[in-house]
């Protein structure tokens, strides 16, 4: 998420990763209203 610029209510976010990095992704979209799209990677693969 340190990466991540300064979200506004147009924002479309796009994410993937394990479920605690798309959480916190999904957090910071959602406090903005951004749109998010998730996807999950499983760790053990």
């Amino acid at each position: 998420t340190a990466h991540l610029p300064s979200l506004r209510s147009t924002d479309v976010v796009h994410v993937a990763g394990d479920a605690s990095t798309v959480g916190a992704v999904e957090v910071l979209a959602a406090t903005t209203g951004a749109r998010c799209h998730p996807i999950l990677i499983d760790a053990g693969i």
